[in-house]
């Protein structure tokens, strides 16, 4: 009887710790569970009405609706073209003009350009030419050649007009050189052409001085 009397307290004892044990634990879910609770209700107070928008989702959508425009599908049955965007031979006709003047603006700055750069080149040239004329003068001091300076400034005789607006000014020596073009083109000896100027400079010559004489002579 002793040891059944000894067993069942011991049991006893073991039982109740199991039991203390577990009221601990409920205490600590009941309290988690009314802490879950309090944060819940204050998540639910701090969330928006259905009713609220954000401001700067307002701000961004204003801002698209007054820049993005309204871009109808041009494939709609329904589409209509704007009466802004409508195009008629008046509104193309401007547009042939705007591009006209454009071209005619892009060309002047070409032209502005092109000219500058002649005028750079004119100078260097003056330049070299100074240059060219001071050595020739060393050369002479030291009894010397420089030879490859001779043809520095030779201009190509096939290059385009380098001052086209020059091409209506023509003297003497243009007239003959074309006489002599167009003499050898028809089949003349250049000899010839040469021969054939000067008799009719001779000729001029003898003109003028005879149209001189008779104006003396007709004079009182």
């Amino acid at each position: 009887r002793l040891d059944g009397k000894a067993g069942d307290g011991a049991d006893g004892g073991a039982g109740g710790a199991e039991n203390a044990m577990s009221g601990a634990e409920l205490r600590e879910l009941v309290q988690q569970r009314r802490e879950r609770k309090q944060q819940m209700q204050e998540l639910e107070k701090a969330k928006p009405s259905d009713s609220y928008e954000d401001p700067q989702d307002l701000e961004a959508i204003a801002h698209a609706e007054a820049t993005l425009g309204n871009y109808t599908l041009k494939t709609s049955d329904t589409y209509k073209v704007p009466e802004n965007q409508r195009m008629n031979a008046e509104k193309k006709r401007r547009q042939m003009f705007l591009l006209e003047e454009s071209m005619h603006a892009i060309k002047t700055e070409f032209n502005h350009r092109v000219l500058a750069l002649r005028d750079f080149r004119q100078q260097v040239r003056q330049e070299v030419q100074r240059d060219i004329a001071a050595l020739k003068e060393i050369d002479q001091q030291l009894e010397t050649t420089t030879d490859w300076v001779e043809h520095a400034l030779d201009e190509d005789p096939d290059a385009p007009l380098e001052f086209p607006e020059n091409r209506f000014d023509y003297d003497e020596t243009h007239l003959k050189a074309f006489r002599r073009k167009l003499r050898v083109a028809n089949g003349g000896d250049d000899v010839d052409s040469d021969v054939q100027d000067s008799v009719e400079e001779e000729q001029v010559a003898e003109g003028a001085e005879d149209g001189g004489d008779e104006d003396e002579e007709e004079q009182p």
